[in-house]
């Protein structure tokens, strides 16, 4: 039954990375289509960041008093709706306005499932289900890819995921009756026992952020959120429009060539898995960071160069945001978990709807040169907020 429900969190996973890898593949096909500049997309995702980031500072308090799986069944409902309506949209104000029941939508599944499989299962399963989410990110730049490339439009990859999340929905109703008997007794060796069955409805009052941050180390990994997540962003937002722009490939080329950033975080995600049987997760973003470096300071070069860097990033991005996301329980307390998850996703939101917006706007006045640097800095950053981490006392007991 744990392996059941575990399947239905990668299922749940592979749709988000679906639909976020969504706008950033279809962005130059769609600002042609209304008639906006390329700078318009901070726009959408601003809007989408802000509903995000609300979803996730209210998890904990949903959780108190609707059980999981009820949660997540409201949010796919939610994306599901919205994606169908993305693909009906005529015009951007259609857009902004159905970005926003679709970014809580969004932040509602990703923080359920994230908070469930982070207190429920072994280290090497949060690798695995953020794989899968490159498995699912990876589909779809190649779908919309494919609808542009066969005339079919931007509206019809929308369509088609909108109708592979109604699946998923399916799915979860009909799990329903599983949720509650996970758990208990389970003596399962592949299950994080040391937190108990899940208290879905814990009277206790939820965990304030002030409580929250004013713990050594919680900015640090906040701000490291902040700064991987406006690397991966903008990445997705800006790889497809510095392809077109920068290096001079097809919208449908660029829009397809996409899929290799989330391949990696795929095969990197899978690969990072088997090797928590041996490394810590601190350890396991060390790694990370030094492949994602690589790709970053190559990405400039000519020929096949964007492509295999491409590739590279997603890799060296694949371990940061499970492993930083799994390790926080071990590192400030598992009675804080479901709090400090959804505030590292609400950091992670502010970071996607603030610099990869801002670097639009200058990139629509200087052209996508910045892009690389502009991405250096940020991995600057999420090196300074590891090297602190690192430095915690309880960071030395991993």
């Amino acid at each position: 039954m744990i392996y059941f429900l575990l399947a239905i969190c990668y299922l749940g996973f592979i749709s988000l990375g679906m639909q976020n890898s969504l706008f950033g593949a279809a962005w130059p096909a769609i600002s042609q289509d209304f008639g906006v500049p390329v700078s318009w997309a901070g726009t959408v995702s601003v809007v989408f960041s802000l509903s995000w980031m609300a979803a996730s500072l209210q998890s904990e308090r949903l959780s108190k008093y609707l059980p999981t799986h009820i949660v997540v069944a409201a949010g796919v409902t939610t994306t599901s709706l919205s994606l169908f309506g993305y693909s009906f949209t005529r015009s951007l104000w259609q857009m902004i306005l159905l970005a926003v029941p679709f970014g809580f939508g969004t932040g509602t599944v990703d923080t359920a499932f994230n908070s469930y499989v982070a207190l429920h299962y072994k280290s090497r399963y949060m690798s695995w289900l953020h794989c899968v989410w490159g498995f699912g990110a990876g589909l779809g730049p190649y779908i919309m890819g494919r609808a542009l490339d066969t005339g079919s439009g931007w509206y019809a990859g929308y369509r088609l995921v909108a109708v592979t999340e109604v699946g998923l929905l399916a799915i979860i109703l009909a799990s329903f009756p599983f949720w509650r008997r996970a758990f208990p007794g389970s003596g399962n060796k592949d299950v994080d026992e040391s937190e108990g069955q899940e208290r879905e409805r814990d009277p206790k009052k939820p965990h304030s952020i002030r409580e929250i941050i004013v713990i050594p180390g919680v900015k640090e990994v906040l701000f490291a959120f902040f700064a991987y997540c406006v690397i991966e962003q903008t990445t997705m937002l800006w790889m497809s429009s510095y392809l077109v722009g920068e290096k001079g490939f097809d919208s449908a080329v660029a829009a397809s060539s996409v899929s290799l950033f989330y391949i990696g975080l795929m095969i990197g995600r899978a690969v990072s898995g088997f090797l928590s049987a041996r490394l810590n997760d601190l350890q396991i973003v060390l790694c990370g960071l030094v492949l994602l470096v690589a790709g970053l300071l190559f990405l400039p070069l000519g020929g096949s160069w964007p492509f295999f860097c491409l590739f590279l990033i997603g890799l060296g991005c694949s371990p940061i945001y499970p492993c930083l996301m799994r390790v926080s329980p071990d590192l400030f307390g598992k009675d804080k978990s479901r709090a400090l998850i959804g505030m590292e996703s609400a950091s992670g939101s502010i970071g996607n709807l603030t610099l990869p917006p801002l670097f639009g706007i200058v990139a629509n006045r200087t052209g996508m040169s910045l892009f690389q640097p502009f991405l250096l800095v940020m991995f600057c950053m999420v090196v300074i907020m590891y090297i602190r981490l690192r430095r915690l006392p309880q960071a030395a007991r991993l």
